[in-house]
């Protein structure tokens, strides 16, 4: 079983309780975050006490876009795979707005 945790410094959190490991952070420790959203289209949303966004789950896309969420410059959406660390497909935008299918990150499409 695994869970998410808000810190008291404002680091989101996953743990792997089976494993007794972190498996993930979202790199907010120290960024005023007092508390975590989940909005209705499905961003997850870390927030100061102004209701400001410190870090949100469309600006770091894995293997899939929801609606209304953006693929931005530089970003990369990667194919499901058995393999976590990589992927053979990939949707990467470029630096000049242009949308690249990549296979194993270096053949571009």
């Amino acid at each position: 079983m695994s869970y998410f945790q808000l810190t008291s410094q404002g680091e989101l959190v996953l743990v792997d309780s089976l494993h007794g490991v972190t498996a993930w952070t979202s790199g907010t420790g120290n960024k005023s975050v007092v508390s975590v959203v989940l909005h209705d289209d499905g961003n997850l949303v870390l927030v100061d006490a102004k209701q400001t966004i410190i870090w949100q789950s469309f600006d770091n896309p894995s293997d899939t876009l929801l609606p209304g969420q953006r693929l931005h410059v530089s970003k990369t959406l990667r194919a499901s795979s058995k393999n976590l660390e990589t992927s053979y497909y990939s949707l990467y935008l470029n630096a000049s707005g242009r949308l690249q299918l990549r296979w194993e990150s270096n053949t571009v499409y």
